[in-house]
């Protein structure tokens, strides 16, 4: 049988040997710690905070209201929002002695935007909803929108029902809303109406 000798180490190789494995030894801890660590404390060091989004349609804490007709000082006044349609006559400066105030609802919340026209007393009831020769979807009553083509006086009152829930129309596009109103009867009335 062969015998196998085993001749000790050095104690300077053995030594260079010890080094070389703690150098290995701190080189794969030294890259366990760079690939490990950033994963586990992502979550924590990068937080996420959503962002929610500003919505334009947020009302304002102010409205500017148009102001004509009988009224003292006509023009554009600044109210609070949800301020009411005397607010908006306050500001004017008041009806004047022609004003009739029962053509318009003074309990009424005014929206951004919008004219307010005081008829003068005696005016028809057609004439107080007519606007340079047009129906005003904001303004007529029943018997003005009925004279429109392809309205009767059914589609009419849901015109006046409509926009006493929901306020005054913002665009001509918008009476599409109302029930009995589509695409073609509105092609049809674009032209005589306004806002």
């Amino acid at each position: 049988m062969t015998e196998w000798y085993v001749r000790p180490l050095a104690p300077d190789r053995l030594t260079q040997l010890k080094r070389i494995g703690a150098l290995a030894a701190v080189l794969v801890a030294v890259g366990v710690g760079i690939a490990v660590v950033p994963a586990l404390t992502r979550g924590s060091a990068e937080t996420v905070v959503p962002v929610e989004a500003v919505d334009a349609g947020v009302p304002s804490a102010v409205v500017f209201v148009h102001v004509v007709g009988e009224v003292v000082t006509p023009g554009i006044v600044e109210l609070p929002a949800g301020a009411r349609v005397t607010d908006a006559l306050d500001k004017a400066g008041g009806l004047t002695a022609a004003a009739d105030s029962a053509s318009i609802n003074l309990a009424r919340i005014v929206t951004d935007g919008e004219q307010i026209v005081v008829a003068r007393r005696g005016a028809t009831s057609a004439s107080a909803g007519m606007v340079g020769g047009k129906v005003s979807i904001n303004r007529a009553d029943v018997d003005a929108l009925d004279s429109l083509p392809g309205i009767g006086p059914a589609i009419a009152g849901r015109i006046v029902d409509y926009r006493e829930a929901h306020g005054p129309f913002t665009s001509i596009e918008a009476i599409d809303s109302v029930p009995g109103i589509g695409a073609a009867l509105l092609e049809g009335i674009r032209d005589l109406v306004t806002l």
